[in-house]
């Protein structure tokens, strides 16, 4: 899940939403900027970058932006109507 500039405020619930509706879900967040040069002004760009994994390897688990998986009695499975 990728959020940049305001889209980043729709991008945080979406993941808290999957992760609670899939159960064993681990995430890691990335957040970077970018600068850029448009007609002569500079500007910043700040990108948030959500990776959910069900089995992920060591360096995912050891990374700065990890998230364990939210408690299995606090997953609510989706369910098709």
């Amino acid at each position: 899940i990728r959020g940049v500039g305001s889209a980043i405020n729709v991008a945080v619930p979406l993941a808290e939403l999957i992760k609670r509706r899939v159960k064993g879900l681990h995430q890691n967040t990335e957040i970077t900027q970018q600068d850029l040069e448009e007609n002569g002004r500079e500007r910043h760009i700040v990108t948030l970058k959500i990776t959910l994994h069900k089995n992920p390897d060591k360096d995912f688990l050891k990374s700065n932006g990890y998230s364990a998986p939210v408690p299995d009695k606090e997953v609510v499975p989706y369910e098709e109507r």
